[in-house]
C-alpha cells in the first residue's frame, strides 16, 4: 500500500509563486506590445510595407500567444491553491475527529464514574444503617417485652419456686439426649470437612493439569480473531483451579432451578455452613419465646446467612435467590470479566485499524486503551448466562438464567430468564440483585443481614 504526503503550506507558497511568475509575463509581454505590433514601414514600397505587415502580425500573434499563456497560468495557479486548501480543510477535519475520538473514552469514564457513584450515594442514603437501625429496633422490643411480662413474673413468682426442683429435674434429664446429639453433630461435621478438603484438592490438581491446555486455547482464539473470547479462555485458565463455573440442576417436582459452584471453591462452600448449624443446635437448647432465645435465635440468622450456600430459582414465581457469599462472590467476579472484556475490544479496534490501514484509528486505539479499561474496571457490564434444561429428553426446554456482572461501581441489578423456544426476549427476575462489588458491600450485604434479625411479620 502506497501512501502520500501532503504539505498544505508549501502548496500554497508554491501557488504565490506562481503567481508573481505569471505577473512578470504579464508585465513583459506588455512592454513588448507597442514595439512589436506598432512597426512603421521603412519606405513607402510594397516591399517595406510587406515586411512592416510581417512582424506587424508575428507580434499579434505573439501577444495573442501569451494571453493564452497567461489565462492557462492563472487557471493552473487557482486550481493549485484550491488543491491546497482543500488538503488543509481535509487535514483539519481529520485533526478534529481524531481529537474527538480519542476523548470520547475519557469523558464516558468520568461520566460513568460520577453517574454510579451518585446512585450509590442515593441507596446508601435511602436506607442508611439498616443492620444497625433494625439492632436498635430489637433492643427497644426486648424492652417493651420486659415491662410488659414483668408483673406476670412476680406475681407468679411463688408459683415458680415451688416448681423449681421438678424443672431442675427435667432440665438434668433433657441435658443427657443434647449432649449425645452435639457429639453426632461433630462427628459429622469432621466427616464433611474431611470430604469436601478431598474434593477440593482433587479439583485443585485437575484445574493445575489443565491450565497448559487451556492457556493454548486461549491463545489460539485470539490468534483467530476472537480478542475478547481468548482473554476471557485466558482468565479462566487461572480460575480452573478453584472455579470451574457454575453448576445448574431442576427438581422436577417444585420446579427449583439448584445453582452450584464448580470447582475447588464450590467443594470447600459447604464447611462455611458448619457455623451457623452449630449456632442453631446452642440455640435449641434455649426456652422457647424467651429474650435469650430470640437473641440467641438473631445471631444464628445471622450466622446463617453469612454462610448460606443455597441458590434456587423458583419458576412458578420468578423468585431468584442466591446465597449471600455467593451474590458477593459474582460481584467480585464481576470487575475482572468487565476489564478483560474491555481489554479484548482495545485490542479488536487495534487489530482491526491495522489490518486496514488505518494509522489514525491504531493510534486511537493505543490512546483510549487505558481508559477503555478502566472504564470496564469501574463501570463495565457483562452477563453470566446459565442453561438448563426443564423437563426430560426429549421433551425438554432450554432455559437461560442472566446473572448480571459489573465493575466495582456499577449499580445492582436484577437477573433475568430467557427461553429461546417462547422467542426472543427475557423476562426480568425477582430477589437477588447483582452488580458492582462496592454496592454489594455497602447496600446488598447490610440489608442482608438486617432482613435476617427482623422479627417475622405479623399473619
Amino acid at each position: 500500500m502506497s501512501f502520500v504526503t501532503v504539505t498544505p503550506d508549501l502548496i500554497q507558497e508554491a501557488a504565490q509563486d506562481l503567481a508573481g511568475i505569471r505577473s512578470s509575463l504579464a508585465e513583459a509581454a506588455s512592454a513588448a506590445t507597442g514595439p512589436t505590433t506598432g512597426i512603421a514601414a521603412a519606405a513607402q514600397d510594397e516591399i517595406s510595407m510587406a515586411i512592416a505587415s510581417l512582424f506587424e502580425g508575428a507580434g499579434q500573434q505573439f501577444q495573442a500567444m501569451g494571453a493564452q499563456a497567461q489565462a492557462f497560468h492563472a487557471e493552473f495557479v487557482s486550481l493549485i491553491g484550491a488543491g491546497a486548501g482543500s488538503y488543509a480543510s481535509a487535514e483539519a477535519t481529520s485533526v478534529a475527529d481524531f481529537g474527538a475520538t480519542v476523548a470520547a473514552p475519557y469523558q464516558a469514564l468520568v461520566s460513568h464514574t460520577v453517574n454510579n457513584l451518585q446512585s450509590l450515594g442515593g441507596a446508601i442514603s435511602a436506607n442508611p444503617a439498616p443492620f444497625l437501625r433494625q439492632v436498635l429496633s430489637n433492643q427497644m422490643a426486648y424492652g417493651q417485652t420486659i415491662a410488659t411480662g414483668f408483673p406476670g413474673a412476680v406475681a407468679n413468682l411463688p408459683a415458680t419456686l415451688a416448681n423449681l426442683p421438678a424443672t431442675i429435674t427435667a432440665g438434668i434429664q433433657g441435658a443427657l439426649p443434647a449432649v449425645q446429639q452435639l457429639a453426632n453433630n461433630q462427628i459429622g461435621y469432621a466427616q464433611l470437612i474431611a470430604t469436601s478438603l478431598q474434593n477440593a484438592g482433587n479439583d485443585f490438581v485437575a484445574g493445575i493439569n489443565a491450565f497448559p491446555t487451556n492457556i493454548q486455547t486461549g491463545i489460539q482464539t485470539i490468534m483467530g480473531g476472537d480478542a475478547t473470547g481468548g482473554l476471557l479462555q485466558v482468565g479462566g485458565a487461572f480460575l480452573a483451579p478453584v472455579f470451574t463455573g457454575l453448576n445448574v440442576n431442576v427438581d422436577p417436582l417444585t420446579n427449583l432451578l439448584v445453582i452450584t459452584p464448580g470447582g475447588a471453591l464450590g467443594d470447600l462452600l459447604p464447611i462455611l455452613g458448619i457455623p451457623g448449624q452449630m449456632a442453631q443446635s446452642l440455640t435449641n437448647l434455649l426456652p422457647p419465646g424467651s429474650i435469650p432465645s430470640m437473641v440467641a435465635q438473631n445471631a444464628t440468622n445471622v450466622f446463617t446467612t453469612l454462610t448460606d450456600l443455597s441458590q434456587t430459582l423458583d419458576l412458578n414465581t420468578g423468585n431468584l435467590h442466591v446465597g449471600l457469599p455467593l451474590a458477593l462472590a459474582l460481584d467480585a467476579l464481576g470487575p475482572p470479566v468487565t476489564t478483560l472484556q474491555a481489554a479484548g475490544s482495545s485490542v479488536s479496534a487495534f487489530v482491526g485499524a491495522v489490518q486496514t490501514g488505518d494509522p489514525l484509528g491504531a493510534a486511537a486505539a493505543l490512546i483510549d486503551a487505558p481508559a477503555v479499561i478502566a472504564d470496564g474496571f469501574l463501570n463495565g457490564q457483562a452477563t453470566l448466562q446459565l442453561p438448563a434444561l426443564l423437563g426430560t429428553p426429549p421433551d425438554s426446554i432450554l432455559t437461560f438464567t442472566g446473572i448480571p456482572l459489573g465493575g466495582v461501581l456499577t449499580p445492582l441489578q436484577f437477573a433475568s430468564l430467557s427461553i429461546p423456544a417462547f422467542g426472543p426476549g427475557s423476562l426480568t427476575l425477582s430477589g437477588t440483585t447483582f452488580g458492582g462489588i462496592l454496592p454489594g458491600l455497602l447496600a446488598f450485604l447490610p440489608q442482608t443481614l438486617a432482613a435476617a434479625i427482623a422479627p417475622p411479620p405479623i399473619m
